[in-house]
This record gives structure tokens, C-alpha cells and sequence, in this order.
């Protein structure tokens, strides 16, 4: 990413987390989020992966220095575990704790095919305003898409989202998670 789009990512970063910190938790969906089809299965949990972590308050973090947390990595923007295995036929519960946003990538994707370039990067529509470019859109072998969500959400899956074997991989979509903190883990399914 051309350190333009990344600084202009970085400021948007900023004032998206400065606009949660002062307004009460609601949990809007980011455009183009995909819905649980009608009438889909629902797949026994195989595992459960956490984007951030539960005993940390995102919030507080990040109103310290909104502009330092969107450029450095910290325990808050990880992934736990890094690799859940399931078996053909299960999905995956994931937890996401403020802020974060959830995309699912057919096996054989790799963190570097994720696009990146002014076209492959939406705008976040929140009740305080819209962040230009602080979403990653890359639809290229994007199975499913979370709620972005201000506040603690468990977010399933389809059934069929993880129906064939491989190794999918799972990403935060602000890109200021995904690049400098390599927010990103994998769905092994067997």
C-alpha cells in the first residue's frame, strides 16, 4: 500500500476510534457486509477464534494515542488462536471485541493476493460519520464478511462457508489492523 493511502488509513483510523470512544456502543454493519442466506444451515461450532481480547478495554487504549494504535501493532489487534483446525462440515464462532471486522477467504488465498489499492477500500458509515477508506473490499474469493460491531459480537458463518477442505484464511478488514499488525489467521478444515 503507497504510504499516502496508508497515512490517509492512519487518520481515518484515528478519528473512527475517537468518534467509538465518545459514543454509545451500537453495532453498524459496514457496506457490502453479506447476511446469513435464508433458510442456510447451521454447522456445529468447530472452534472459536477471538479477534482482540476480552480482558483488554479497546476503547481505553486507543483514546490515548488513536493515531499511535492505528500504525503499531498491540495485543488488542491479534488473533486467538492464530490456526483453528475443524473438520469438513463444522464452522467457526468468531468473537470480535471492539473494533474489529471479520472476512472469511477461500483456501489457497494469501495475505499478500488481498488488494489494497484505492479501489479494494470502502468507507465505514458509522452514526457519528463516514471513514474514507478504513475497510478493506476485496471481494476476489471472499467467502463471508462480520458486522463491523463497536461493541462485543459473536459472529457464525454460513454452513456452507467452510465446505470444502483447505486452509481459508481470516482477516480484520480496517486495514490499519491488517497491514501493520498482520491481523490475520487461518481455518484449517480437514
Amino acid at each position: 500500500m503507497p504510504s499516502s493511502a496508508l497515512r490517509r488509513s492512519a487518520a481515518a483510523a484515528a478519528a473512527l476510534a475517537l468518534a467509538a470512544c465518545a459514543a454509545p456502543a451500537v453495532a453498524p454493519t459496514a457496506p457490502g457486509a453479506r447476511r446469513r442466506a435464508a433458510g442456510a444451515g447451521i454447522a456445529p461450532i468447530g472452534a472459536t477464534m477471538r479477534f482482540g481480547r476480552p480482558d483488554m478495554n479497546a476503547f481505553a487504549h486507543m483514546a490515548q494515542n488513536a493515531m499511535a494504535h492505528a500504525q503499531a501493532g498491540h495485543a488488542v489487534d491479534r488473533v486467538y488462536p492464530g490456526t483453528v483446525v475443524i473438520a469438513r462440515g463444522q464452522t467457526v464462532a468468531f468473537e470480535s471485541f471492539p473494533v474489529h471486522q471479520v472476512a472469511v477467504y477461500a483456501p489457497g488465498t494469501r495475505p499478500e493476493d488481498v488488494r489494497l489499492d484505492a479501489e479494494h477500500l470502502a468507507d465505514a458509515e458509522t452514526p457519528w460519520g463516514t471513514f474514507p477508506d478504513v475497510l478493506i473490499d476485496d471481494p476476489a474469493s471472499r467467502l463471508a464478511v462480520s458486522p463491523l460491531s463497536f461493541e462485543r459480537i459473536t459472529w457464525t458463518p454460513d454452513a456452507a462457508t467452510f465446505d470444502r477442505p483447505g486452509r481459508y484464511l481470516v482477516l480484520c478488514t480496517l486495514v490499519f489492523h491488517f497491514v501493520p499488525t498482520r491481523m490475520y489467521g487461518w481455518v484449517e478444515v480437514r
